[in-house]
């Protein structure tokens, strides 16, 4: 089967007791950051066309915050109308500034593999994963009120990111290590 050696070892780089054999395989598990940038972008498009067809969601959210917060009728009208007129451009503005970001980094993960990019995204992604029960147990009326399936396909790519970063830094590391080997 054409390909099969190559899927095997990037299956074999996602092994956390596996010891990398060569410079290429440990760059290769290097490259996993890259991978998880991409799984993380791709994560966030489903939200984000969400919240695009449902402009009015950060609206009622910023209503009902604001309300919270004892604000007058005056503001929260004033306070609908920018978020009704500015809330697309937020979100496309956003997921373009995302996809330029992540695609960024993973492309300098892809050409230099470093240790420091998973590191940062190990301790960002360890940093989301906590705050996901802490939403949870926000008052209603502060919480944002998003769809099961937007907070269960953040929490899947949250962990699975994880994991690949996790092995990302086995294989920078293997690769640093044996670049110093003359």
């Amino acid at each position: 089967m054409p390909g099969a050696g190559v899927t095997a070892s990037w299956v074999r780089v996602l092994n956390p007791r596996t010891d990398f054999r060569s410079m290429a395989e440990a760059q290769r598990g290097a490259r996993l950051s890259s991978l998880s940038l991409l799984l993380l972008l791709l994560s966030v498009v489903p939200s984000s066309l969400w919240m695009f067809a449902n402009p009015n969601w950060m609206t009622d959210y910023m209503a009902s915050v604001t309300a919270a917060q004892g604000a007058s009728a005056e503001g929260l009208k004033v306070q609908a109308a920018f978020f009704e007129g500015v809330m697309p451009s937020l979100v496309i503005g956003g997921l373009f500034f995302n996809a330029l970001l992540f695609g960024g980094v993973a492309f300098s993960q892809w050409k230099l593999a470093t240790r420091t990019i998973p590191i940062i995204l190990l301790a960002w992604l360890g940093y989301t994963l906590l705050m996901m029960p802490v939403r949870l147990a926000m008052p209603a009326e502060l919480r944002p009120d998003l769809p099961a399936w937007i907070s269960a396909l953040s929490l899947v790519a949250t962990v699975l990111c994880i994991g690949l970063n996790i092995a990302a830094l086995r294989g920078a590391q293997a690769f640093h290590r044996l670049r110093q080997i003359p």
